[in-house]
């Protein structure tokens, strides 16, 4: 009986190959949308997980309490480790890891060649208890205990070494050797801290001198701990205090200048908690962060985005199947006459439906496959097809086939299968009234999710175009920023010369940071009584840094060469009013942590109109612009302007020039607004992969709709032959077939609204500076959900309208 039921359901569906390939794809594309989102959320949600133990692995993070403000750092200062091993018996290890705040790569210099390393950290001995590397040359016991000794990856050793054995090598950076002690093999892509080579905490001098003071005011580095098993984190982390208390207080009461009686009355506090290491990626965005973490709301929206593309395609495959039915209403008739019994039709009905959806999911796989590489280009991952081959999830993938097919063929196998079978030979099949409410709920349920999905992807390019047009307070266009510039040493002031003589550079500025660059911080004070202690960012730079990024003074002066000094700043205008200056020029700013022969206090010059430094997620904070006071400094970031013609070819000559001046050492530059594109990263990834998904998932609605279009204008054939003997025109007939479409869409349209005006508001909200939620955008939703609807059931309702009245009077 099955082999007849599939060679009757094969001959049905290649009859009606139309309807077969409308339904197929309909069911692949919705599976295979499934399969890839299902492969991205997969690998967001695993991150960290490949580490052994990593259910008992915490980052130590700290809430920093200031007078004005509370800030969470994923950073923790230096001693905290040792601290917390020497007095918790229920922390199995604790190690450290640190990353150069202030400079994002670093060149490695072996032999002739020099290689800029980007994923350049550094650890102590420790780490290794706490994260299981696995090492391919060398022992994580014997590494890391000495200054200058590192460990790199295995692809960073065949890049450094090619086939010979990298241990005991050397490399260079500026006058230091460097010694190779092991080689671990590559980490997974799916970890919050990516790093090729990993150096010792020992061989940097300012955290060696911070252990030994016992510093605990500045979070420096990252610490990590493995708990025993059985240890709830939660007592431990309700113990935290204990700890600051004992080892950290003495450190703190002498860095804040206050007794330890004034503390509590301060509004200082360093409040400790722990991060589960699994949590990170899509949990934590603090301040300090190794490298930018995405976000759980994304994944909610993506898996959001996975049920609704799978209710769109089985919505879809029932829609498609009860257009179907009254085409087969008379072949159910005949077949009954002929003695089928209604299991027989159902199994049939069923077999069908199962035949269809196993073919999808087995298409659906095979483009998985043939796409994967583009769509892995376009979010900037390597998702692999192997994690959905498993033996588990193919299983339960044809678990779902069975499930979809099943429900899919459910609703036309009983309904027909329990017709009179005159009543179909007669043609006097209809559906019933329940029918037509549940396929006019599916439908605006597919347009519901439509016109949301359409909004959502509005907002979020409008958001993103808003990010990109809104003034950031400084010229970015056509900026050339130039890495590592402290290489050319003395050369430094050559080097501009050079450049200034090209046609279109005017002006080069020096910096220790550029916008979207991590930057120090600093407490100070205000002049002023009464007024908390301020917690600004901090940046130095030379003269021409002003001019050459086009920042605006808006009060005092820039800084000039014949009057700097390292005691004069300038400040940005949040600086001025938090410390309560109306008149800023010349008030004092005073630094409480200098050293102990100086009086830390810094005179205002000027005020620089407020500019984001940051991202548009956060506010703009408080800045405070320092210079050297040497007339040529070396900073290691310079920026200048680009004439828009001929860019390549003054790059090349650029290029020229650091070579004759550098040789060995490659020109690291980036455009600056390219630059700051990275900061919004994880916003644009996800943007396109939702505008990519919205798009397909609009495709699978207008199957759907075409589907209903047939089976409506199939049931209304002999109204449309009446109404044109009454008279009727072609516009008054496609008008009647639309007119309970654009009902359903409009009522899908309100519905939607509530929806996308709450998930979007909470999207926004992650960005302190935002675009509105506008009914513009909303009403353009719905007109282009509308004219997609009408233009998908165009094709019935012109061929309904345009039927011969004798074809459609007549009554066989």
């Amino acid at each position: 009986m099955i082999k007849n039921f599939l060679k009757i359901a094969y001959r049905s569906l290649a009859k009606n190959k139309v309807y077969t390939a409308i339904n197929i794809f309909g069911l692949t594309v919705g599976i295979a949308c499934c399969l890839i989102i299902s492969l991205y959320v997969h690998d967001e949600t695993s991150y960290d997980s490949f580490f052994e133990d990593s259910e008992r692995i915490y980052r130590v993070a700290l809430e920093r309490q200031y007078p004005n403000n509370t800030r969470y750092f994923g950073s923790s200062p230096v001693n905290l480790a040792p601290a917390l091993k020497e007095t918790f018996d229920e922390i199995e290890s604790a190690g450290r890891i640190h990353r150069l705040f202030f400079q994002n790569q670093t060149t490695v210099t072996i032999g002739e060649k020099s290689f800029i390393e980007e994923n350049y950290l550094f650890a102590d001995s420790d780490f290794f208890d706490v994260f299981s590397l696995n090492f391919v040359e060398g022992s994580k016991e014997s590494v890391l205990n000495h200054p200058n000794q590192v460990v790199i990856s295995e692809s960073t050793a065949r890049k450094f070494f090619g086939n010979q054995s990298a241990i005991d090598q050397t490399y260079r950076i500026d006058t230091s050797d460097f010694l190779i002690k092991g080689v671990f093999a590559d980490m997974p892509d799916n970890s919050h801290m990516s790093f090729d080579i990993l150096g010792s905490i020992h061989s940097l001098p300012f955290l060696e001198a911070a252990a030994e003071n016992n510093s605990w005011i500045n979070p420096w580095l990252y610490t990590y701990i493995k708990v025993k098993e059985g240890v709830d984190p939660n007592i431990l982390e309700s113990r935290l205090p204990e700890l600051v208390r004992t080892y950290g207080m003495a450190s703190i009461l002498g860095q804040l200048g206050i007794s330890e009686e004034e503390y509590p009355r301060s509004g200082h506090a360093f409040n400790y908690f722990l991060q589960p290491v699994t949590d990170i990626h899509l949990h934590s965005n603090l301040d300090v962060e190794i490298q930018p973490n995405s976000n759980i709301l994304y994944i909610y929206l993506l898996s959001a985005i996975v049920a609704f593309i799978l209710v769109i395609s089985c919505i879809n495959f029932v829609n498609l199947a009860t257009a179907r039915s009254t085409e087969r209403g008379r072949e159910v008739g005949v077949r009954k006459v002929l003695g089928s019994t209604r299991n027989s039709l159902v199994g049939q009905f069923l077999t069908e439906s199962n035949f269809l959806t196993f073919g999808a999911t087995l298409l659906a796989v095979l483009l998985v496959y043939l796409t994967i590489p583009s769509f892995n280009h376009l979010i900037g991952k390597d998702l692999q097809i192997s994690t959905i081959l498993s033996p588990a999830v193919l299983g339960g993938m044809l678990g779902f086939a069975l499930i979809v097919g099943t429900l899919a063929g459910l609703y036309p196998a009983f309904v027909l299968s329990s017709v009179k079978s005159a009543s179909v030979l007669k043609g006097d099949f209809k559906s019933s009234g329940k029918g037509i409410w549940l396929r006019n709920f599916l439908i605006i349920f597919q347009f519901f999710i439509s016109v949301s999905m359409i909004s959502a992807t509005l907002l979020v390019n409008k958001q993103m175009n808003f990010m990109s047009e809104k003034s950031l307070g400084f010229d970015k266009e056509n900026v050339v920023v130039i890495e590592q510039a402290q290489l050319l040493g003395q050369q430094t002031e050559v080097f501009k010369n050079n450049l200034t003589q090209m046609d279109g550079i005017d002006v080069i500025g020096g910096g220790f940071a550029m916008p979207g660059d991590f930057i120090g911080n600093l407490i100070v004070n205000s002049s002023l009584p009464d007024v908390p202690q301020l917690r600004t960012f901090t940046n130095t730079i030379d003269d021409d840094y002003i001019e050459a990024l086009n920042l605006e003074v808006v009060m005092g002066r820039g800084f000039v060469r014949e009057f700097n000094d390292s005691t004069n700043v300038l400040v940005n205008e949040t600086t001025a009013r938090l410390l309560g200056y109306t008149d800023p020029i010349g008030q004092k700013v005073i630094n409480p942590n200098a050293p102990q022969n100086s009086s830390g206090e810094l005179t205002i010059v000027g005020v620089v109109k407020d500019y984001h430094h940051h991202s548009l997620h956060s506010e703009i904070p408080p800045m405070i612009l320092f210079n050297t006071g040497n007339p040529n400094p070396i900073l290691p970031n310079m920026a200048f302007k680009l004439p828009s013609n001929n860019t390549k070819a003054m790059l090349s000559q650029i290029e020229n020039n650091w070579d004759l001046l550098v040789p060995g050492q490659p020109l690291n530059f980036r455009f600056l607004d390219e630059k700051l594109q990275n900061l919004y990263e994880a916003d644009q990834r996800t943007g396109s992969v939702f505008s990519l998904f919205t798009i397909l998932a609009i495709i699978l609605a207008c199957i759907g709709l075409f589907g209903l279009a047939a089976y409506v204008t199939q049931q209304r054939t002999k109204e449309i032959g009446v109404r044109k003997v009454l008279g009727a025109n072609l516009l008054d007939i496609i008008f009647m077939l639309s007119k309970n479409l654009t009902k359903l869409i409009l009522v899908a349209y309100l519905a939607s609204i509530p929806l996308v005006y709450y998930g979007m508001s909470r999207w926004l909200d992650n960005f302190a500076y935002h675009t509105t939620i506008d009914p513009g955008t909303l009403l353009i939703a719905g007109a282009a959900t509308l004219l997609l609807a009408w233009l998908t059931i165009s094709y019935y309702s012109i061929r309904a309208a345009v039927l011969n009245i004798v074809t459609c009077l007549r009554d066989e």
